[in-house]
């Protein structure tokens, strides 16, 4: 499997690496996630703009980064405004949605940017041409709050970003069983094995999905959320727990 290389950090290569998403909604309270952040062992940070009260007023948004930069120093950041069918909180058109997307990557205060496979359709190799002119990495991304599809239809999805040249190829899906979870499981076995050429990220939420959020460099999922502060998804792990678990797991298979 390709690697993705995001300034010093190497997505796809090693332990499973460790995301913690800030959920906060003012540019005080995003800074202060982000120091205490800075004091985990956290290798990227989602920074969630669909939360952010400012999130159409592009001066604050520009101004807020770069205080985030600042603080977060070396630990790359990853830009999601994540759409309410998607389980985010944004509440946008379509131009919206671009249009944010554009300027923030356009700005280069990003490392990486997330985009939804099914939120901008025929536009999105146009915005996935944009980031790399821009020398910034691409999440696709595709999340079902409600149940698992078909391991199928997952693996699709995950080949379509990958025909997209999005660089991690993610998607986010709800149990209703403990079936579904080896669903999950076996669909990112088989991406990973069969057709992947870089890195895959996949999740199965809640209580039940736990066992996905820990067990990536097992089955091939290369990079997992934790939480510091606020949860972005249901079943997030605490950061400490989370790295003990992964460096755990790291030892014993190698």
């Amino acid at each position: 499997m390709n690697i993705c290389k995001i300034r010093n950090l190497t997505i796809g290569d090693g332990n499973v690496k460790i995301c913690a998403p800030i959920v906060c909604s003012t540019r005080e309270e995003i800074l202060l996630s982000a120091k205490k952040i800075k004091t985990k062992k956290i290798d990227i940070v989602e920074f969630r703009a669909d939360y952010y009260k400012d999130i159409f007023n592009l001066e604050e948004m520009i101004n807020t980064l770069k205080e985030l930069k600042t603080i977060l120093s070396d630990i790359p950041v990853i830009f999601t405004l994540r759409t309410e069918k998607e389980g985010g909180k944004a509440s946008v058109s379509l131009d919206e949605y671009i249009k944010i997307n554009e300027n923030i990557i356009k700005s280069n205060l990003i490392d990486v940017v997330d985009i939804e496979l099914f939120t901008i359709d025929d536009y999105r190799k146009d915005i996935v041409d944009l980031a790399h002119r821009n020398k910034i990495k691409v999440i696709g991304s595709s999340h079902d709050f409600k149940s698992t599809p078909e391991k199928d239809e997952m693996i699709n999805r995950l080949k379509k970003m990958q025909s997209l040249n999005m660089d991690i190829l993610k998607i986010a899906v709800m149990p209703n069983n403990r079936e579904d979870i080896l669903k999950l499981l076996s669909a990112t076995e088989e991406m990973r094995s069969k057709f992947a050429n870089r890195p895959i990220i996949t999740i199965s939420m809640g209580k039940y999905g736990i066992i996905t959020r820990i067990s990536g460099e097992i089955f091939g999922s290369a990079l997992t959320f934790a939480s510091v502060d606020n949860k972005s998804a249901p079943g997030q792990i605490y950061v400490d727990d989370l790295k003990n678990i992964l460096d755990i797991i790291h030892r014993n298979i190698h």
